[in-house]
């Protein structure tokens, strides 16, 4: 007989689990501690989606363009980049620099393929730098990669060859029916509640103030959050590991514009303005072709987490018209989501794994990309989900390493630029 379950979290992740368990046929419960969010406006890494054969975790989805593109110097530079776009990026006096520096870095790699070595590449700057050279690392990757991921010192290279080194399909899927039919739809197996936070965290038990729900636990919760609400207390190894599992907030700022004109594509990497990330979501359910999205990632510390709505949005609608997307205006709404952003550090893999043998131990799998602690898109995530759910799984550990974090030995060293970015 199958287990019931309880989905704790409040984000994307969380549903995505509770919706892949009731198609199990599992009797589930999801606790959101906030209102349950607007799928049609988050386009994080594209979709809400699984790959066929299996079909849509969350109804009835359906394919929209989803065409990428780079943001700067106020031009709007298609992907991949063909050779004049790559030009453009790179200042003319740093043209010949640049050009060296790539040549350099081109011929150790072809030497490393003849007769071996090569040096070991455990941070995100030294993967860049050593395929692409210093001073195309410096004007690309480093400002995009601190606005998004935070400091590059010791952002983990797992970021850079998911990031920049794997070509990634660029269709959007996005759920056919708007998001309160598609959360009626998937109530006939699921029951939902809103606002509640989960308080202690024990195996087959989630205690909720007085309430309290039984069943397989799934958590899309930060690892300390989950340590912080066990039953039975972490050791101090743990705790630490868990607090050293840090994650950044993140902001979207929708504004107005004048018309649908001012951005050509669908998403927008920028290089040259606050925002990492422009958006047109024009196309998804409930969408009108008026808005943009800037994306911002911070940390707690920062002067736009503190901002107030009135301010996000006059500086986004500067900052847009300044890049080059005229129109925009300061009219719209800023939807703050905190902490939901993992840091991946360079050591980040073997704090990780450490937490989710305990998690195993005590009967908790943690799901969605804050629960773990990964950079997976859409397609990974369900797959994990799909693995972790069977009757029959192997460990959360072996499911995490092949769906969610491979190994980094990425096969092809002569990465193209002209990608830039493929999530």
């Amino acid at each position: 007989m199958l287990k019931d379950a309880v989905v704790v979290g409040g984000g994307t992740g969380a549903l995505r689990a509770a919706a892949v368990l009731s198609s199990r046929g599992r009797k589930v419960t999801l606790i959101f501690q906030h209102a349950m969010p607007d799928l049609a406006s988050i386009p994080e890494d594209r979709g809400v989606w699984v790959q066929e054969p299996v079909g849509s975790t969350l109804g009835e989805a359906r394919s929209v363009p989803w065409r990428r593109g780079v943001l700067a110097g106020g031009r709007q530079l298609g992907l991949p980049l063909g050779v004049p776009g790559l030009l453009r990026l790179i200042p003319a006096a740093q043209l010949p620099k640049a050009g060296a520096a790539w040549g350099r870095t081109r011929g150790a790699v072809e030497l490393a393929r003849l007769i071996g070595g090569g040096h070991e590449q455990r941070t995100y700057a030294r993967w860049l730098g050593g395929r692409f050279g210093e001073p195309i690392y410096e004007r690309l990757h480093a400002p995009y990669a601190t606005r998004r991921f935070g400091s590059t010192d010791e952002l983990s290279c797992n970021v850079a060859r998911l990031v920049h080194g794997v070509a990634r399909p660029h269709t959007a899927w996005a759920p056919a029916a708007g998001h309160p039919e598609m959360a009626r739809a998937l109530r006939a197996g699921l029951t939902v509640r809103e606002g509640v936070g989960a308080v202690r965290l024990s195996p087959g038990v989630v205690e909720c103030g007085s309430d309290s729900f039984e069943g397989e636990l799934f958590v899309d919760l930060r690892p300390v959050d989950v340590v912080a609400a066990l039953g039975v207390p972490a050791s101090d190894a743990l705790a630490r590991d868990a607090a050293l599992l840090g994650a950044l907030h993140q902001l979207q700022v929708r504004v107005r514009v004048d018309n649908d004109g001012v951005a050509r594509f669908e998403e927008l990497h920028a290089l040259d303005a606050p925002f990492f990330r422009v958006t047109r979501p024009a196309g998804l359910p409930g969408e009108d072709s008026g808005t943009l999205i800037a994306h911002y990632s911070c940390s707690e510390s920062d002067p736009l987490w503190r901002a107030t709505d009135s301010e996000l949005l006059a500086s986004t609608a500067k900052a847009m018209n300044d890049a080059g997307l005229s129109g925009a205006q300061a009219d719209g709404v800023v939807v703050r989501h905190p902490y939901a952003l993992p840091a991946w550090q360079s050591v980040h893999l073997s704090r990780y794994r450490r937490y989710l043998l305990e998690m195993e131990l005590r009967g908790i799998v943690p799901v969605g990309r804050l629960g773990t602690h990964s950079l997976a898109d859409a397609a990974e995530e369900s797959a994990y989900l799909f693995a972790v759910t069977g009757e029959e799984r192997p460990s959360l550990r072996a499911c995490h390493r092949e769906h969610l974090e491979p190994p980094v030995l990425d096969p092809e060293e002569r990465v193209p630029l002209r990608r830039f970015v493929e999530r």
